[in-house]
């Protein structure tokens, strides 16, 4: 197989696994923003996280608060960008 045919041959497989991980990636946010979900996985890790020094309502507060900025990371992250 000569070079060129190599090249392109990488090149359509490397733009098929950015195709696919942008739309596993708009999957995942579509879901995170779902409110069932998103009330569900914060009762989820409230439930697996125990700080002795503050109470639940502020573990959830905490919790949602990062889950909020997680979307919000995913939101941007770009797979057509340079390393």
């Amino acid at each position: 197989m000569s070079d060129s045919v190599k090249d392109m041959t990488k090149d359509a497989v490397v733009e098929s696994v950015k195709a696919g991980l942008e739309e596993g990636k708009d999957v995942l946010i579509s879901q995170l923003k779902k409110k069932t979900f998103y009330e569900a996985l914060v009762k989820g890790l409230n439930k697996s996280v125990d700080v002795p020094i503050i109470n639940e309502a502020t573990e959830e507060k905490i919790i949602r608060g990062i889950l909020t900025v997680c979307i919000s990371a995913l939101e941007e992250v770009d797979f057509d960008g340079e390393d």
